[in-house]
């Protein structure tokens, strides 16, 4: 799954439509569409780490599924 549910993020948003949605004619189109699929990409990596990153600090070092 692209995104968790209920994760309406605009990265999520704009993946499911550039996935629905193939890439333009010829070859700048398809130059276009694969650089705005590597951009929300790059968001939604940043989004997950952050997200992993503040449940990690929520948890005590002396927890075994903290690392």
């Amino acid at each position: 799954m692209l995104c968790e549910r209920g994760g309406g993020s605009q990265a999520c948003t704009d993946a499911g439509l550039l996935l629905s949605h193939g890439p333009g004619h010829g070859r700048l189109g398809a130059w276009i569409h694969m650089r705005a699929l590597a951009r929300v990409c790059r968001v939604l990596l940043v989004e997950r780490q952050v997200s992993r990153n503040i449940s990690a600090t929520d948890r005590a070092p002396q927890d075994p599924t903290w690392w």
